[in-house]
């Protein structure tokens, strides 16, 4: 939740400095930095910050798309190719979607991304994206 806060306020600063689309940044005494914000940008900033997806709802979108029972050949392939520990890591980050060190504390991820997830609220990655393959 507190880095929820943070992303908010930064991004609601973000927002406030739009008038009619555009935004303009000083840089300095002289110099400014200026460009249009499209609505579907503003709209997507927006849903960020809302507050539109609860915990259990995005946790259960996740396991949906990542746990689905017809890909189960494709995970236990991907398991395959793996060290036992980095099997171990990698269960853990496809139950809770956290990038972290294995047996790191996790316990402050208690919030979900709203970036991963649609206005609707659908996973937007697939079932089998890699953090450490990185993903668009």
């Amino acid at each position: 939740m507190e880095y929820h806060l943070q992303i908010s306020h930064l991004l609601l600063k973000f927002l406030l400095q739009t008038k009619e689309g555009e935004i303009i940044i000083p840089l300095g005494p002289c110099s400014t930095l200026s460009f249009y914000l499209p609505e579907e940008a503003s709209f997507f900033f927006h849903h960020f910050i809302s507050a539109s997806i609860s915990i259990g709802d995005a946790q259960e979108e996740y396991d949906r798309v990542r746990n689905a029972p017809a890909r189960g050949d494709l995970r236990d392939r991907m398991y395959a190719r793996l060290n036992p520990s980095h099997r171990v890591a990698f269960q853990e980050y496809r139950r809770f979607g956290i990038v972290l060190p294995f047996g790191a504390v996790n316990t402050h991820f208690n919030s979900p991304n709203l970036s991963l997830f649609s206005p609707d609220g659908k996973w937007l990655q697939t079932d089998y994206a890699d953090p450490l393959e990185g993903w668009e």
